[in-house]
C-alpha cells in the first residue's frame, strides 16, 4: 500500500510472558508469509464498509428510522433480542423433585443437599 520495498519481519506471539516474547523475537517470521492474512482482512473491511453503508441506508429507508446493519452488529443484536424475548416469555413454575432433576451439561443434578455433597465429592476426585 505504501510502496515500501524494505524487508519486514513479523512478531507472532500469543502470550505476554517474558519467555514467550523473547522466543518470538528469536524466531521472527518473514512478513510476506502473512500477505494472505492481510489481503483477507482488507477484503473483510471493504465488504463490511460497502455492505454496512448500503444495507444501513436500505433498511433505514424501508423502515423510516435509522437502522445500523453490519457483519458483527447484526448477530450481536440477534443474540440480545433472543435473550430479551426469553426473559419476557419466562414462566415461573413451582420447584418439585421432578422438574429439578433436569438434564444438565454435567448430568442430572441431585436434589437438595445431595447436590452439595455430590459437588464436593466430584471436586475431591479431581484434586
Amino acid at each position: 500500500m505504501a510502496g515500501c520495498k524494505k524487508p519486514m519481519r513479523r512478531l507472532w506471539i500469543s502470550s505476554m510472558e517474558d519467555g514467550a516474547i523473547k522466543a518470538g523475537f528469536a524466531s521472527l517470521k518473514d512478513g510476506r508469509e502473512y500477505d494472505a492474512l492481510f489481503a483477507s482482512a482488507l477484503c473483510r473491511a471493504k465488504a463490511d464498509w460497502l455492505i454496512g453503508i448500503n444495507a444501513t441506508r436500505l433498511f433505514s429507508c424501508l423502515y423510516g428510522k435509522t437502522l445500523n446493519v453490519g457483519r458483527v452488529q447484526t448477530p450481536t443484536l440477534k443474540m440480545l433480542t433472543d435473550r430479551d424475548a426469553a426473559i419476557s416469555h419466562f414462566q415461573k413454575e413451582k420447584a418439585t423433585p421432578q422438574n429439578t432433576q433436569k438434564e444438565r451439561p454435567c448430568g442430572k443434578i441431585p436434589p437438595g443437599r445431595a447436590y452439595i455433597r455430590h459437588s464436593i465429592s466430584a471436586a475431591a476426585t479431581l484434586i
